[in-house]
């Protein structure tokens, strides 16, 4: 059961601590803290129904030393790491350690976190169910074949002599069909069970893919130097919408533009930057079919571009926020993604020397603007 797990928090913010608790005591958990790394590894007994929920930055140890003198000591215990800031590579080493999710103390860090912890903890209970079910199984077969190894051993002696016990091993024979008809219902349960838990690991690998693969794009921006050209951006506008073309489809989507200019760019990261913009507007859009219109405007030695939707908008005091690393406003199970998509549009821009920002209103829709200088 759920409410069967210990989560224990390790903050070293007090308040956050106590706060943490009772969000998770209301839902029905039983919620323990501490505000170090020692209390941490103290605490924990070898048990399978702690789950550890982690500040990543303790006075005394990383998350890192934590995990690893926990598994030192032969206590591996499920965690998720939260942290005050988006680090790909803390993101990324504690990925590496089996952390069970990774959380950003952000405005809707305490929203998400019973989801997260959902999600975890119904994750841990289909893979004990599973290590139950596996155990009964070898169990009961191993019973099986010593019983029946011996009593083919009693019935060839009594079979030598006796007629009447052939008679009764046919008898047998239909006991063990019996029990050979009832091993193959547990197999099928645990067929069942397995298929389940191979979805459930499949979907989580492909997340956690996902996840990897934007924080290596957002790591390498940058990084192999200046490749500024002339670059047209119509061109690459009608590409990063051709490699949108089965999210267009299935959402009924339709993207304009206005005439656009040839500006000094790389080409590459620019068709990201559109490709991201408008993936957004569609994934996000409200009752009415998204509709994403892309134009520029000259203005001094600037061109200022601006992507705009029919979505569903964005709150006036998230505006900044947005551009952060695994910032996300929703649900994860809303709205899929990583968090990274505006993260690698800032960093593109940037690059760029250009400023990005939103204007938008709940309900209304959101114009995203980026600049490019001349």
């Amino acid at each position: 059961m759920k409410n069967d797990y210990k989560i224990l928090v390790v903050e070293d913010d007090e308040d956050l601590c106590k706060l943490i608790q009772k969000n998770l005591q209301r839902i029905g958990f039983h919620a323990e803290g501490v505000s170090t790394g020692k209390e941490a590894v103290d605490c924990i007994v070898d048990s399978p129904d702690v789950l550890l929920l982690m500040d990543y930055r303790l006075p005394d140890m990383t998350g890192k030393q934590v995990i690893e003198t926990l598994v030192q000591r032969q206590c591996e215990v499920p965690f998720v790491v939260i942290t005050g800031q988006g680090d790909e590579k803390v993101a990324v080493e504690m990925m590496k350690l089996n952390a069970r999710d990774y959380l950003v103390k952000d405005a809707n860090f305490l929203d998400l976190l019973p989801t997260a912890v959902n999600q975890v903890i119904d994750q841990l209970e289909t893979e004990k169910r599973l290590a139950e079910v596996e155990k009964a199984l070898l169990e009961s077969e191993e019973k099986f074949i010593n019983d029946l190894e011996a009593k083919v051993r009693e019935r060839t002696v009594e079979l030598e002599g006796a007629n009447e016990e052939l008679q009764r091993e046919i008898i047998e024979r239909k006991e063990i069909e019996k029990k050979l008809a009832k091993s193959n219902a547990e197999l099928r349960l645990f067929a069942d069970i397995s298929a389940e838990l191979i979805d459930s690991t499949v979907d989580s690998a492909k997340k956690m893919q996902a996840v990897v693969s934007d924080l290596l794009v957002y790591s390498q921006i940058g990084m192999n130097g200046n490749h500024f050209q002339p670059v047209d951006c119509e061109a690459v506008l009608e590409h990063a919408v051709f490699s949108l073309q089965a999210v267009v489809e299935d959402n009924g989507a339709v993207v304009t533009h206005d005439p656009l200019p040839t500006v000094s760019a790389d080409d590459k990261h620019l068709e990201l930057l559109f490709q991201n913009l408008i993936d957004n507007a569609i994934r996000f859009h409200g009752d009415e079919p998204p509709r994403v219109h892309v134009s520029a405007e000259q203005k001094k030695n600037e061109w200022v571009f601006s992507v705009r939707d029919n979505g569903i908008g964005i709150k006036s005091e998230h505006a900044d926020d947005i551009f952060a690393m695994f910032y996300r406003l929703h649900n994860k199970d809303e709205n899929h993604g990583t968090g990274m998509g505006l993260a690698i549009c800032k960093k593109i821009v940037e690059y760029h020397s250009g400023r990005i920002w939103v204007d938008s209103q709940i309900g209304n829709g959101s114009t995203f603007y980026f600049t490019i200088p001349k």
